[in-house]
């Protein structure tokens, strides 16, 4: 007969408090001292950094640019510090003279961008195919060389056949053109 000791280890937990194991302290006498009115424990229990406020009344503060209301008071704090703190939730405060500073967010560097993104523009359209002209006869000229190093020639081979994919055959027609000189093909 086996026999569990599981209801025992448990009956004992609990008729047991648990015990203190931190040893007692030297003196009784308690060295913290009670809050006064004037303090704010929210304001203390901040991220606080000093930062310069420019001539044009701004902050810079963690890649964002605050532009502070242009008003006499705070034209009379350009450049001194003012105290920027940023609270656990992420609201910025900017104190200057002791007083909160109205500000607003600049976006400089917020900007969305989606590289690769192609956008249709009756514009952008000339300038893209002119674009593409020129660094057609750029390579154009540079495999016509006769120095062309075999490099070169795998290179410019390896672009007239993704050009040729694409649907543009003059980059078949180059090579053709650069590999017999002498004859001329009526394609």
């Amino acid at each position: 007969m086996s026999v569990s000791w599981r209801p025992l280890i448990a009956l004992c937990r609990i008729a047991i408090p648990p015990v203190k194991i931190s040893p007692p302290a030297r003196v009784a006498y308690d060295a913290h001292r009670p809050l006064l009115p004037s303090e704010d424990l929210t304001e203390i229990f901040t991220f606080q950094e000093l930062r310069r406020i420019t001539a044009q009344l701004t902050v810079n503060y963690k890649r964002g640019l605050y532009v502070l209301e242009d008003s006499v008071e705070n034209r009379r704090l350009r450049r001194t510090t003012a105290l920027v703190s940023e609270a656990a939730d992420g609201t910025v405060t900017i104190r200057g003279n002791g007083r909160v500073l109205a500000y607003r967010l600049h976006p400089r560097d917020h900007a969305r961008l989606v590289p690769g993104v192609v956008v249709e523009h009756k514009h952008l359209d000339g300038v893209f195919a002119w674009i593409a002209a020129q660094q057609h006869d750029r390579d154009a000229a540079r495999l016509a060389n006769p120095k062309v190093t075999l490099r070169t020639w795998s290179w410019g081979r390896t672009t007239c056949m993704r050009m040729s994919r694409v649907g543009l055959t003059s980059g078949v027609l180059l090579l053709r053109q650069l590999a017999h000189p002498q004859r001329r093909h009526a394609e």
